[in-house]
């Protein structure tokens, strides 16, 4: 019994995944770009991943300037933090460090997620953001998720009409790195 909840939670998390990524695919997820504190959104996206980082002994943190501002969809804005903490988190090993951070460039605002995890290899660097593509299939079950996370933040980033990018070295951890530019948001 415990195995069929277990499926059905898994069953309806992946079709929440799936709705989340025909909604952003389709323009109806983007529709409220703002200018938006992160200070606030940093915060709040801690908070939501800080539990599992405690349980699993990792340190998280950030690093921005208190006056920063992002143009985006906030509940979108927010949907992207929380799945690159979750997997940052999942994928780095107990007294391992995640570093969200935030800083303006020309053009936007750069959000980076910095881990000390397991990382992945270089022949799967251009996988990565594709729908269910796992880099490290060992650990695709005890590590949990739909393996959307990464397609649903590169949809929404690429709505905002920013990019998405990441490096890793295998065995030191890898560097998510997303771009919302000041302006650009597709309707």
């Amino acid at each position: 019994m415990d195995r069929i909840i277990e499926a059905v939670e898994r069953l309806g998390d992946i079709l929440d995944d799936m709705l989340i990524l025909t909604r952003v695919e389709r323009g109806q997820e983007l529709l409220r770009a703002e200018w938006l504190e992160v200070a606030v959104l940093f915060e709040k996206a801690i908070q939501q991943i800080g539990a599992a980082a405690t349980a699993q002994g990792v340190s998280l943190s950030s690093q921005y300037e208190q006056s920063d501002l992002v143009y985006a969809d906030a509940g979108s804005l927010e949907t992207v933090l929380v799945n690159l903490l979750d997997n940052a988190v999942k994928y780095t090993p107990a007294a391992g460090d995640v570093v969200l951070s935030g800083m303006k460039v020309p053009g936007g605002y750069e959000i980076a997620v910095k881990d000390t995890g397991i990382g992945i290899p270089a022949e799967d660097l251009d996988r990565i953001f594709e729908r269910f593509y796992r880099a490290d299939k060992s650990r695709a079950r005890p590590a949990g998720g739909t393996g959307l996370g990464l397609a649903i933040v590169k949809h929404i980033v690429e709505a905002h009409g920013g990019k998405a990018f990441v490096s890793s070295t295998p065995g030191q951890g890898s560097t998510f790195r997303v771009f919302f530019p000041d302006s650009g948001l597709k309707t």
